[in-house]
């Protein structure tokens, strides 16, 4: 069975000064850390989540989640597609801040994940970008010996890039 947090416990109560954290094993990886940092309302993530499980979960947790800044990584585990990567943007378009992760991960689609991403984000003035394959280009220490997922300096990095798009 392939760990999974789906936790709703209210930190706290107020959705306009907390995050809506959603993903894979890449956000159960750095959920702690940007917990200690900033409020978490509703935490979704699971180990192998791919883009439409993703889409699937998100709206599942839309209602409880409404109100909060969005965090969710974004391409680590399959070839996105347009219709959903749009499906997915459509769904938080009224939400105060989404910030998305895109993929660093030693994979065929990166790059073309990445390129999408960018592409549909910039369509939505609520998105920012956490360009985190330039960000870790050239920083093997930020990974575990997968490439994927990240060891303690990386997660620093990744939560600190995170934070300085939600401000």
């Amino acid at each position: 069975m392939k760990p999974e947090v789906n936790d709703s416990a209210l930190i706290n109560t107020d959705p306009s000064k907390t995050i809506w954290l959603t993903g894979d094993s890449v956000i159960l990886g750095i959920r702690a850390a940007l917990a200690e940092i900033r409020p978490l309302l509703v935490v979704n993530a699971r180990v192998g989540r791919d883009s439409t499980e993703l889409l699937s979960e998100m709206q599942k947790d839309f209602e409880k989640a409404a109100g909060a800044a969005v965090v969710m990584d974004l391409g680590n585990n399959d070839l996105l597609t347009e219709g959903t990567v749009r499906e997915i943007f459509e769904l938080v378009k009224e939400s105060p801040r989404v910030v998305v992760v895109n993929t660093a991960v030693p994979r065929p689609y990166r790059d073309a994940n990445n390129e999408l991403i960018a592409e549909i984000a910039s369509e939505y003035s609520n998105i920012r970008m956490v360009e985190w394959n330039a960000i870790s280009q050239g920083r093997p220490e930020y990974f575990a010996p997968d490439g994927v997922h990240l060891v303690p300096t990386g997660v620093s990095a990744y939560v600190i890039a995170i934070d300085e798009a939600l401000k």
